[in-house]
């Protein structure tokens, strides 16, 4: 995560939280892991 906001310029505090923000929810919600046996750890967690 650190690399891609190192990537772009934010000028508003705002913009950078909104980018994490935005981050987390692909990374958790979204993005499969192939440690977790391809499921997202939303999944794992709520299952």
């Amino acid at each position: 995560m650190k690399k891609r906001v190192l990537l772009e310029n934010y000028y508003l505090p705002c913009d950078l939280k909104q980018k994490i923000s935005a981050f987390l929810d692909h990374y958790n919600n979204h993005r499969y892991h192939e440690s977790l046996v391809n499921l997202t750890p939303a999944n794992v967690y709520h299952d």
